[in-house]
């Protein structure tokens, strides 16, 4: 096996690199390495394994959370005219909603993986425009923290924010940018950092 093949290795459905410490003059060849073997790996059983696996593990997350949803709606029923425990309940149930909507995008975007690593999708459907189009508040997995002014800021879901919130989104030209990060985009650019997706993926299933 090729040396900078040996450097690549899969990881919750995305290729990881472990060649950090490469030499500058083999930083071009071991790209275009990647590149190349990045697009087989795409195309083989193994990746379509992979996203089966993921669509199986959320469908549960989604069965387990759809149950804890019942069980919020029912114990509702129990509370009488206790305001306060009316108000937490409520509250339950919103965030079990928004858990719920996440869960539902997130099997969406896998199951839009499969179709394009089985060649569904064709060329014809790259719509670069319409995929602009998607709102960056639909690609992120948590409600933000701050709407103000045209704009909305959340946790940035590109690296590990505990405090603050540093993402921000500006909703009249549909464009974000992270503070902490120092970088930004449309939406095209934050599904691809998000999923680790190529550009034609990325338009494709922004485009569904």
């Amino acid at each position: 096996m090729d040396e900078y093949m040996e450097a690549y290795y899969l990881k919750d459905g995305k290729v990881r690199n472990h060649y950090d410490d490469i030499e500058l003059e083999n930083k071009k060849k071991n790209r275009e390495v990647f590149k190349n073997w990045r697009t087989e790996l795409l195309n083989t059983s193994t990746y379509r394994k992979i996203i089966n696996d993921k669509i199986r593990e959320y469908t549960e997350e989604l069965i387990d959370e759809e149950d804890y949803l019942d069980g919020v709606f029912r114990k509702r029923t129990t509370l009488g005219n206790n305001k306060e425990s009316i108000f937490w309940n409520d509250w339950q149930i919103e965030r079990s909603k928004m858990r719920w909507e996440n869960i539902k995008k997130i099997i969406y975007r896998w199951q839009m993986k499969k179709k394009v690593s089985l060649g569904q999708i064709e060329d014809k459907s790259l719509n670069i425009d319409g995929a602009k189009e998607t709102l960056i508040c639909e690609l992120m997995d948590s409600p933000p923290v701050i709407k103000s002014n045209g704009r909305e800021f959340y946790k940035c879901p590109l690296h590990d924010e505990v405090k603050g919130s540093s993402f921000c989104w500006f909703k009249k030209d549909n464009k974000w940018w992270c503070f902490s990060c120092n970088i930004g985009g449309d939406s095209i650019d934050l599904y691809q950092k998000l999923h680790n997706a190529s550009f034609k993926e990325a338009i494709l299933t922004l485009n569904q």
